[in-house]
């Protein structure tokens, strides 16, 4: 549905704006994956959890500490 969305769009700007193709996978352009990166080193590092909730909320304080 987004392909469809942008497609459109770019078609609809007379194609002034040109698509860029990217790899199939390309870690250093997406910033998620810095994100995940930072987390499994400081994060998770030597945390055992009794419940799965516990390490959601040691991660969710993580990010907002970020």
């Amino acid at each position: 549905m987004a392909a469809g969305f942008l497609r459109l769009f770019v078609e609809s700007n007379g194609h002034a704006i040109p698509p860029e193709r990217l790899p199939g996978y390309a870690p250093e352009l997406n910033l998620v994956e810095y994100i995940w990166a930072y987390l499994k080193q400081h994060a998770p590092a030597n945390f055992c959890a009794r419940y799965l909730d516990h390490v959601s909320g040691a991660v969710r304080r993580k990010l907002k500490s970020m």
